[in-house]
């Protein structure tokens, strides 16, 4: 099921909110926006991240969007804006005559803001929190050895040994410790710090928790 928000238009034309689908929660959804008329304000998808998404239970926190109209701030402001799925135009949201906030689009000033601003990789590990339903189901699926598996592939960059499968695999068929747990142990490990890594964020392709 599809659910979704457009929670904010700036003066500058921005267009920001979230979507997701519910029955596919690590596949990005695309929003298509428009007036009720069919006049096309921004399309893209929503695959950003936002820290408050995930804690107040809306998908995995991969789920935002933030895209620029193509129509003035004053036709918007005057029109009852659609938020769609772009392939089924399935309606998610629907905002009568919106209030504009005030605002602009900050320059990006270094490294680190402009890595925040890509949906393609983490800047840190707890962005992944919001995961849990992912990581559960990939164990149901495929099993808790091919979770630990991928977990290794995915935090340190090379196959598990048999120790690792042996403890680690334990540890979560006991409850002991939950799939994200076993990633934030990796994280913690002198392994994982020894080198800079970008890892896939959850919309993108390379993210290996796919049940």
């Amino acid at each position: 099921m599809l659910q979704g928000h457009l929670d904010t238009i700036t003066s500058s034309g921005l267009l920001e909110g979230w979507a997701y689908d519910t029955d596919a929660i690590l596949d990005p959804v695309e929003v298509l926006i428009e007036c009720e008329d069919g006049s096309p304000i921004a399309q893209g998808h929503a695959q950003l991240f936002r820290a408050d998404l995930a804690p107040g239970g809306l998908g995995t926190g991969w789920c935002a969007f933030r895209l620029r109209s193509r129509l003035s701030v004053s036709r918007i402001s005057r029109s009852t804006i659609l938020v769609l799925e772009a392939g089924s135009r399935e309606e998610i949201h629907r905002l009568v005559r919106p209030a504009i906030r005030e605002g602009h689009e900050p320059p990006h000033r270094a490294v680190a803001e402009v890595l925040a601003s890509d949906p393609t990789v983490l800047t840190q590990l707890d962005q992944l929190d919001g995961c849990g339903p992912a990581f559960d189901s990939f164990v149901e699926v495929r099993g808790v050895e091919a979770f630990v598996r991928a977990a290794y592939v995915y935090a340190l960059g090379r196959p598990v040994d048999q120790v690792g499968i042996s403890l680690y695999g334990n540890l979560l068929r006991e409850g002991a410790l939950t799939p994200y747990g076993l990633l934030q142990v990796l994280s913690e490990s002198d392994e994982f710090k020894s080198v800079s890594r970008l890892l896939a964020a959850p919309p993108t392709p390379g993210f290996p928790f796919r049940s």
